[in-house]
């Protein structure tokens, strides 16, 4: 179970630090702000039309 919490937070680390990385590139392309969020899959619910948990967007630090 520990195995499977630390993959979960290595995953979730190296995606925020990927997003991060995106919005510099994008601020620094003159890119829409949008930009860095098509790299990431939507949620099945969210495609429904449903909201988005806040919690699941990739924070920017």
């Amino acid at each position: 179970m520990r195995d499977i919490v630390r993959l979960i937070d290595d995953v979730n680390g190296a995606r925020r630090s990927t997003y991060g990385e995106l919005i510099k590139r994008g601020e620094k392309r003159k890119l829409p702000v949008d930009w860095p969020n098509r790299f990431f899959r939507r949620g099945s619910y969210e495609a429904r039309g449903g909201e988005a948990d806040p919690t699941d967007e990739p924070d920017d630090g």
